[in-house]
């Protein structure tokens, strides 16, 4: 308020027309002029810096990004093979070629061992009884020092009955099978059998020296094929077909085997009249029953548009269980010209053993997935 009290001051104009106009110091402009090609470049080189970094910024994050990927192809690499190499480890007991081929903690004592016996039919070293819930319970050993390991090699001896046993799962016939036998006569020699002892009680006789190898199956295939040909015995001879109490050519109507008397709708006997009866079967009586391993050959040399192996052409029940194994195990012929064709065929008329052919094949793919992709070598 005490700012509008005060008087004016004059001002003194002549001061302001006599006084030298203010000039700004030369130092400034010249400084410009001196350091102007300086300040020049220095803003074209952060254009050039700028550009540059926003020109290749995205080639230095595509490199990056390519790094990463390429890490990322690696270890999609590895966890690929991680994948693959755990498929072939679990494959291999599944197998899917699952666990029932592949055998774990298996010693196979036969390895080692010559078969020095003169008995062709080998020498039986545990029989065990079949419980009713499919375990086995030991009933003879063989005295045999030479052969006590493998005689009480039950580990072994549960692995080739489950495995057999898998493979004729939920087909009655099988109950038929009372006892299981491990037997041997020498390697290379008779790999499984089926077989109706004096008790007419129905015994699976298996030599693991035929089966394993240092624990392991060498041929499944092999294996199963057997099988299959000897549970083809069980279904044609077992007590439904062959009456086990008449062995009297006088009173037998139909044919007559070493197990009995066929019955008149029996699988065997018609096959037999279908395949055998007459001169076929004359022709074997006279020069093959009973006889050495080439007139067998001989026989099967003279038809062998007849048998689907030169096994079969041993006597007329070996053909049945021949035909039976390659019905189960094969497709269904295209043609039926040849009367090898015919005998396969002779079982697509049953309609029980067309569901016992498809219930053995399904527990086989269970046991090895790849058996039927795979060519079927009869040995």
């Amino acid at each position: 308020m005490e700012e509008d009290n005060l008087p004016n001051q004059p001002t003194d104009n002549s001061n302001l027309e006599n006084a030298t106009p203010e000039i700004t110091p030369p130092i400034r402009l010249s400084f410009f002029k001196k350091h102007l090609w300086k300040i020049i470049l220095g803003v074209l080189a952060l254009i050039i810096v700028s550009f540059i970094t926003l020109y290749f910024w995205p080639f230095g994050n595509t490199t990056q990004n390519t790094k990463t990927t390429n890490n990322w192809s690696i270890d999609n690499i590895n966890f690929q093979n991680d994948i693959i190499q755990n498929s072939t480890v679990t494959e291999l007991p599944t197998n899917n070629t699952n666990q029932a081929i592949i055998a774990n903690n298996i010693i196979s004592y036969l390895d080692n061992l010559s078969y020095t016996d003169n008995n062709e039919e080998g020498i039986n070293l545990v029989t065990y009884d079949i419980n009713i819930d499919n375990t086995l319970r030991q009933n003879t050993f063989t005295n045999e020092a030479k052969y006590r390991d493998e005689a009480y090699n039950i580990s072994e001896h549960e692995y080739l009955w489950n495995f057999a046993s898998q493979i004729f799962a939920s087909i009655n016939e099988k109950n038929y099978i009372e006892k299981f036998i491990i037997n041997t006569d020498g390697k290379e020699g008779n790999l499984a059998s089926m077989y109706l002892n004096d008790n007419n009680e129905w015994e699976l006789v298996i030599d693991p020296v035929d089966i394993l190898k240092n624990g392991q199956m060498f041929d499944s295939q092999d294996f199963i094929y057997t099988l299959v040909h000897e549970f083809g015995h069980l279904l044609a001879l077992n007590k439904t077909q062959v009456d086990y109490n008449n062995y009297d050519e006088n009173t037998c109507n139909t044919h007559l085997l070493s197990e009995g008397c066929l019955y008149q709708n029996s699988y065997s006997y018609q096959y037999y009249l279908k395949f055998w009866d007459g001169k076929l079967f004359d022709e074997w009586y006279n020069n093959v029953d009973g006889g050495s391993e080439d007139a067998v050959q001989y026989f099967y040399d003279e038809y062998p548009n007849n048998f689907v192996t030169e096994y079969a052409a041993t006597d007329p029940d070996e053909d049945i269980a021949e035909s039976f194994a390659n019905f189960v195990l094969r497709e269904k012929p295209t043609f039926d010209t040849l009367i090898k064709d015919q005998k396969e065929d002779f079982f697509y008329t049953y309609t029980n053993l067309l569901n016992i052919r498809q219930k053995i094949r399904d527990n086989i793919t269970k046991l090895d997935p790849n058996f039927f992709s795979k060519p079927l070598i009869i040995k």
